[in-house]
């Protein structure tokens, strides 16, 4: 009688652990002293930094080499009073840098929201999510970017993505990309 218990015991916790297992989604990428989160699907990896210059500094890179893939995270300075006084226009002006700096520059979507800046908080982020396509190499590439709208600067996430359609871990990349706060 001992036994079957045991052996019941252990395919439960055998069985339940596989469940458990299949279900375990990756950690978030918490980085508390600029305020954000992201998570990473398997296959993508932390990448070092090199110290970031002028008014665009990257805080965080990372990449997956199994899909020639890469993601930054940068600090902008600058102002950001449109995007709270005239969401319609801080998209343009948002947006109008991207059209002049990617080659062969063509929107896919554009879409600006309200991330809460704290779980449980009633206080809200403005935040912008850009997708286009640009050419790199002769070759389309899908952008996508995320970025969250501070008093004087902007946190973007940007990654990209191999072809005229990002993957569905492109996307959830772009939709992990949140405000963090401990406060």
């Amino acid at each position: 009688m001992r036994r079957r218990a045991l052996a019941a015991l252990a395919l439960a916790l055998v069985g339940g652990g596989a469940a458990l297992a299949k279900s375990k989604r990756p950690a978030p990428y918490i980085d508390e002293v600029h305020g954000f989160q992201v998570t990473l699907p398997a296959g993508w990896q932390p990448v070092g930094q090199d110290t970031g210059a002028g008014e665009a500094e990257p805080i965080f890179k990372a990449a997956n080499d199994a899909t020639d893939q890469w993601l930054v995270v940068i600090r902008q300075k600058g102002p950001t009073d449109d995007v709270y006084d005239d969401p319609k226009t801080g998209m343009e002006n948002f947006e109008s840098g991207f059209a002049k700096a990617a080659p062969g520059y063509q929107r896919v979507s554009r879409a600006s929201k309200k991330l809460p800046a704290k779980a449980g908080g009633k206080a809200v982020v403005p935040s912008i999510d850009l997708w286009f396509l640009m050419d790199r190499d002769g070759k389309p590439v899908t952008v996508g970017v995320r970025a969250l709208f501070y008093r004087g600067y902007t946190l973007q996430l940007m990654v990209d993505s191999p072809g005229k359609k990002p993957s569905k871990a492109t996307k959830g990349i772009v939709d992990s990309f949140k405000p963090y706060s401990t406060e």
